[in-house]
């Protein structure tokens, strides 16, 4: 006689095909399946009206994460964030930039606090607003008017002194360019490191090769090239 019933390897045969069936379902939703990464959409301002340039960062020293924006409206503003992700009241740096491009937040003065680095379009002006440390912002220095066509500023310690130096990108004399900082900030003159760059839109810095210091990486509309310079680590570069 049979150990078994007479049954059991039909149930058992059609156990194995329900597992099987659950599991490959299991298998196929996981690969098609999206996780929600985010939540719904949370409007910080409605008032930047054309807003061509935006940034996260501790204004105000508070230990929070702030928003800074540019707009079209030649307006440089901040929003307070209130440690809930909550932003209230629009903070207004600046409302009569004309041709406003682009804006950077770094510390340009080595004072430990968060100051405001921006580009105009039309006054070939590169500037920066100091912070107060609390984030009011009332004294303005230029850096420069020699770039013609500023579309792009950026930050970063270039020759390797410990201080935030400033980068630039202009696109009607295709320049890509960069000013020394002296460390409380005052800025040297122009010092080109590219002028082939047809259509120098935007800039941006890194180390590339991994040998220590700031390399320089842009983006040129009109040639339609994104390009690097080797920096030898005191801002020349090949």
């Amino acid at each position: 006689m049979h150990p078994y019933p007479q049954n059991f390897f039909l149930v058992y045969t059609y156990s194995r095909s329900i597992v099987f069936l659950l599991f490959a379902l299991v298998f196929v939703r996981s690969l098609t399946a999206q996780p929600d990464l985010f939540a719904s959409q949370q409007v910080i301002t409605s008032l930047a009206t054309g807003a061509v340039s935006v940034y996260a960062t501790d204004l105000d020293g508070d230990g929070d994460r702030d928003v800074l924006s540019a707009s079209n409206d030649d307006k440089i503003a901040w929003y307070e964030n209130d440690g809930q992700e909550n932003f209230i009241i629009e903070n207004i740096i600046s409302i009569d930039l004309t041709g406003l491009q682009s804006i950077f937040p770094t510390d340009v003065d080595n004072d430990g606090d968060t100051d405001v680095l921006f580009a105009t379009f039309y006054d070939d002006k590169i500037a920066w607003f100091d912070n107060n440390g609390q984030g009011g912002f009332e004294s303005l220095y230029t850096i420069s008017t020699s770039a013609d066509g500023v579309y792009s500023v950026y930050a970063s310690d270039i020759n390797g002194d410990g201080f935030m130096d400033v980068l630039s990108a202009s696109g009607i004399d295709d320049n890509i360019c960069w000013y020394e900082n002296d460390g409380a900030g005052g800025f040297g003159p122009q010092q080109i490191i590219a002028n082939i760059a047809g259509g120098a839109w935007s800039v941006y810095s890194a180390d590339l090769d991994r040998d220590g210091d700031s390399d320089v990486i842009s983006a040129s509309i009109g040639i339609r090239l994104i390009t690097w310079f080797e920096n030898d680590g005191l801002g020349s570069f090949s």
